[in-house]
């Protein structure tokens, strides 16, 4: 396994997609909690970095168990839309 697709095709397909999707979910609660402490000088930037790099990862896979090329369509879209509000 060399790559991130690679790698998390191989978690979903060996942890299954339930147990992948609530992993996600962990996840994006422990950045919401590692964010909160930063802002509240109970934690440091690497902490933060360390559950954005986790969250990623979870996103990766949860992109390959929903559809990725959808996925890709939406974040084009929503990145054109953005581009627009901030002209």
């Amino acid at each position: 396994m060399e790559n991130l697709e690679e790698i998390c095709k191989f978690a979903v397909d060996k942890f299954g997609m339930e147990k992948q999707t609530w992993q996600a979910i962990e996840e994006m609660g422990e950045l919401i909690t590692a964010i909160n402490h930063y802002n509240r000088n109970r934690a440091d930037l690497k902490d933060v970095c360390t559950e954005i790099a986790d969250v990623q990862i979870m996103m990766e896979q949860i992109a390959i168990i929903y559809g990725k090329e959808d996925v890709a369509s939406e974040r084009k879209y929503k990145l054109e839309r953005l581009k627009e509000r901030l002209k």
